[in-house]
């Protein structure tokens, strides 16, 4: 048997690696339909030669390979026409940051400035072309054969000078010559990425594009994200007992967020006047937020006690991480977060151990968590990479975020159904228990009223002398005999009537009703309760009160059980019943000299 389940849950896993190979080849194509450029083109010795390339019909370019690059330097752009550049400090291949790049006298430094320098050799009769900058966290100016064509920010050679901001931007233009020298002045006093990411060339209409369909994309994951989110935070507010509501829409609110800021067109729209230090602050805290509310969300979600140590090892971890993000440095936080990137890494693998163990011990869920959580992780481990250039692809996150939003909205919904099916099951359970607790008190109920009857009926033919002449003793004893069991055939005509009140099967049968007489019967039924208590049963109902049209049994029932309550509270004085007549309603009142049902209350109670 249990290598049986060993064999069933292998196979489980084969199929989950197996779907999630399929997923994250799907996230790649789905992004890659967004603009992603389809060739890359290499500079070599920082020339690109685009002689044999049809940019009009081709996607958008990647500019590859060596450029250029002068440290500490801002070179005039017109030099280079000219041919009086200086020679490079470095040949750098792009796309990479300058803090990464050895020099002659080690790794530059991130705070800085320099140029970057490369020829294209274009194909004559090129239509309008268009130059895409993204990933760039420094201030820059793009020249074109010595004319300044776009900025982004102000370049200075020191902070205090300095403007920068994390803004994709695109210039168009029309090239007058085969021959474009590009030339870029970049200054960096602020961020760990210093220098250049994605440099792109293509024709004017691939790249509008392609820039179209990379804010339809980065608009359309924030905004399911953030529903998504603030629809878990509701769940929430309207079930506060179950917590994974609450880390889930946090989760999806920092993702949202995140989404937003990645999508540079999409955060410019939405934060215009953020600076690249706040801008690139904010993307870095959306980090911890995302790692520990999830690591909260699985805790709670399935509950393994080992994994609750490692959930506070995370939270601890990172609050370090933002201490130094906010209280150090650009290169020290840039430490800091490559040291916390690889704790992220580790606690991914943790976190797929759990969910195999959860599999492994039959936890319901999570099958399907899994299946949801290996491609976001792998889009995490693709994008860490990324971002430290050690493969050139592009951030997979937000897709895979949006995948692992999509399947636990799926999980959090079949458990939603599977609960609300236990409840239905468990209403139509009790829905049964209760009719045939309602058939019960109505068999007993009949069983009952059958030997009342009898004892009545004997009672009642005693009294009448059907055994002898009866003494006073006798017929008093006799009276309370009848008075009681008229009392119990009276309750269990109550519980009768609440059985057919409740299924809505009593039916009143309405005439003329003499209120006077009315009253004197309940009093018959009603004075064996005043012996031993010194109380007067009165009925000043005046003679010649006219008719009321009404259910005699239902109106005696009321009365009886109004006069019997006020005799149960009522030692000493009287039970008064009056009726008195308003418009086309009569109307009858129930009064008493006891203390009534509040405790030490005098006076008549109605």
């Amino acid at each position: 048997m249990i290598e049986v389940m060993r064999k069933t849950t292998y196979a489980r896993l084969f199929r989950i690696v197996i779907l999630t190979v399929l997923i994250i080849a799907l996230i790649a194509t789905t992004a890659g339909c967004g603009g992603q450029p389809a060739v890359a083109s290499v500079a070599r010795g920082g020339v690109i030669d685009l002689t044999g390339t049809s940019l009009d019909a081709a996607e958008p370019l990647e500019l590859t390979g060596t450029w250029e690059f002068y440290w500490q330097k801002l070179v005039d752009p017109a030099a280079f026409q000219a041919g009086a550049a200086p020679a490079p400090d470095a040949l750098i291949r792009m796309p990479r940051y300058w803090n990464e790049v050895r020099g002659k006298e080690g790794v530059f430094p991130s705070s800085g400035y320099a140029t970057y320098h490369c020829v294209l050799q274009l194909r004559p009769g090129m239509g309008n072309l268009a130059f895409s900058l993204a990933d760039v966290f420094s201030a820059y100016d793009l020249y074109l054969n010595g004319r300044l064509v776009l900025s982004n920010g102000r370049v200075g050679k020191e902070a205090a000078a300095e403007y920068a901001r994390i803004i994709p931007r695109t210039v168009y233009f029309r090239p007058d010559t085969e021959t474009l020298h590009l030339t870029l002045h970049v200054s960096n006093h602020l961020s760990r990425d210093a220098g250049i990411g994605v440099f792109r060339l293509g024709g004017e209409e691939r790249v509008r594009r392609m820039d179209e369909l990379s804010v339809a994309g980065d608009l359309f994951l924030f905004g399911a994200i953030l529903i998504v989110g603030l629809y878990h935070l509701l769940l929430f507010l309207l079930r506060r007992d179950n917590s994974n509501f609450l880390f889930f829409g946090l989760f999806c609110l920092a993702t949202a967020l995140r989404t937003a800021l990645m999508g540079r067109r999409l955060a410019q729209f939405l934060f215009p006047s953020l600076t690249a230090g706040i801008f690139s602050a904010l993307e870095y805290l959306t980090i911890p937020l995302m790692v520990i509310s999830l690591s909260a969300f699985f805790l709670v979600t399935f509950r393994i006690k080992w994994f609750r140590p490692a959930h506070y090892i995370v939270i601890g971890l990172s609050g370090v991480y933002l201490f130094f993000l906010v209280a150090t440095p650009p290169n020290v936080s840039a430490v800091a977060l490559s040291i916390y990137q690889t704790c992220i890494l580790a606690f991914g693998i943790l976190l797929v151990v759990m969910h195999v163990g959860a599999i492994r011990n039959g936890t319901r869920g999570a099958v399907g968590s899994l299946i949801s959580f290996l491609p976001f992780f792998a889009t995490a481990v693709n994008d860490i990479l990324h971002y430290n250039q050690v493969i050139n692809t592009f951030y997979m996150i937000p897709w895979g975020v949006f995948l692992l939003i999509l399947f636990q909205a799926g999980n959090l919904a079949v458990q939603f159904s599977r609960n609300y099916r236990a409840v239905q099951v468990l209403s139509e359970r009790l829905t049964a228990l209760d009719k045939l607790k309602d058939a019960v008190l109505a068999n007993t109920s009949h069983e009952i009223r059958t030997p009342l009857v009898g004892i009545i009926g004997i009672a009642e033919s005693v009294l009448e002398g059907a055994t002898g002449r009866v003494n006073e003793e006798l017929a008093r004893k006799m009276h309370i005999i009848i008075a009681g069991s008229r009392r119990l055939s009276n309750l269990l005509n109550d519980i009768l009537d609440f059985t057919r009140l409740k299924y809505k099967e009593l039916e009143l049968a309405r005439r003329p009703v003499d209120f006077k007489k009315l009253c004197d019967t309940a009093f018959l039924f009603s004075r064996p309760l005043t012996a031993g208590k010194d109380i007067v049963l009165e009925n000043r109902i005046p003679p010649g009160f006219p008719e009321v049209a009404g259910d005699p049994a239902r109106l005696q029932q009321i009365l009886h059980n109004l006069i019997d309550n006020a005799i149960k509270f009522t030692e000493q004085g009287g039970v008064t019943v009056t009726a008195y007549k308003m418009g086309s309603t009569g109307w009858f009142s129930v009064a008493d000299t006891g203390r009534g049902d509040s405790g030490g209350k005098t006076g008549p109670d109605i």
